[in-house]
């Protein structure tokens, strides 16, 4: 059986069109804690707001250490010829018996239905199944996330469980729905 190329060294940027997805960095902590601090961008976010720029480069840290051991991988995005990151990408719960890892994806308000997330998961998708070996992707969704539901069967994901209050957050249990890509069912191989 094959296994996965979970060597991240050097980072794999990627180019599309519009986007560079690169490492993040201690130079992104304000734009990422101005992402994860907005109620807004947060709101399917199943994870406390940040309120501090410490907490961003804490964050920072533990992402680069995952890149680097291969247990995850997180881009940011930035468009061409900018250094801004306007939102993330990555890989996470990557099981490596299984050929499976999870997508998950954040984008700044300000850059929201111009085509970019669409451009960034393409990317990563295609990366993932062409260069880590993924025979899987896996997304998890909040119920109420419109915009990700159609992000992930605009690419061909299918739904294939709706979790009943699997999740326990913010004094509330909250349902999850799980969408499935297989490697062979991806168009653009």
């Amino acid at each position: 059986m094959r296994s996965l190329n979970l060597n991240f060294t050097p980072f794999p940027e990627l180019k599309t069109n519009r986007l560079h997805l690169r490492a993040i960095s201690v130079d992104d902590a304000e734009w990422l804690l101005d992402m994860r601090s907005d109620p807004a961008m947060m709101q399917y976010i199943d994870r406390p707001l940040m309120r501090e720029k410490s907490e961003a480069l804490e964050l920072i840290s533990k992402i680069e250490t995952t890149n680097q051991k291969g247990d995850g991988l997180l881009w940011a995005i930035t468009e061409i010829g900018s250094s801004r990151m306007i939102g993330t990408v990555s890989y996470h719960n990557i099981d490596r018996t299984n050929l499976m890892g999870e997508i998950g994806y954040l984008l700044h308000t300000d850059f929201q239905k111009k085509g970019i997330m669409q451009e960034a998961v393409i990317g990563a998708i295609s990366y993932g199944f062409s260069n880590i070996g993924f025979h899987r992707i896996e997304a998890n969704i909040n119920t109420g996330n419109d915009s990700s539901r159609k992000l992930l069967l605009r690419n061909g994901f299918k739904k294939e469980a709706l979790f009943r209050e699997n999740f326990y957050y913010n004094d509330k249990f909250l349902d999850s729905e799980i969408y499935g890509l297989l490697e062979h069912e991806w168009p653009k191989n």
